[in-house]
């Protein structure tokens, strides 16, 4: 319902986007499908070590990119559909291993804070979700802030 967001798609170069820098940065990355699995169980045998690896190194661009977009203060949340650590919590790791900007913030307190109601799904910084735990596809999502000007 807000009529102020504007939703732009992230080009390949990633440094030709009007409007920039932004509040908010949205990355719903490309990944391994992994948490996706008990709905298309034949993917599973697509996936190979090449293939993650690749993923790993897209997902990492994509971090710089937008990260590059952000403003300060400024909130970014990295998102995907895998519960592999080496496409979740090892991306973000390695991305605030080469940056002191960025800190990030619980998960537990975007969600009181966002009027989602009831205790968050999950324990920890960030937002673990799976078909064993919540009954869900497999989700990760950080959510990180820009440290202010």
């Amino acid at each position: 319902g807000a009529g102020i967001v504007i939703a732009h798609v992230l080009n390949e170069s990633g440094d030709d986007l009007a409007g920039a820098p932004f509040d908010r940065v949205l990355l719903d990355v490309p990944c391994s499908g992994i948490g996706a699995w008990r709905r298309q169980p034949n993917e599973r045998w697509s996936l190979n070590q090449e293939k993650l690896n690749n993923y790993n190194k897209l997902q990492d661009e994509l971090l710089a990119k937008g990260a590059r977009l952000l403003s300060p203060g400024g909130v970014m949340v990295y998102a995907t559909c895998s519960v592999l650590a080496e496409e979740g919590e090892d991306r973000i790791a390695s991305f605030l291993a080469q940056t002191t900007a960025f800190t990030i913030i619980d998960v537990a307190a975007v969600w009181s804070s966002s009027g989602l109601g009831g205790a968050p799904p999950c324990a920890g910084p960030f937002l673990n979700l799976s078909p064993h735990a919540t009954n869900t596809d497999g989700f990760f999502a950080a959510v990180l802030r820009r440290a202010p000007a």
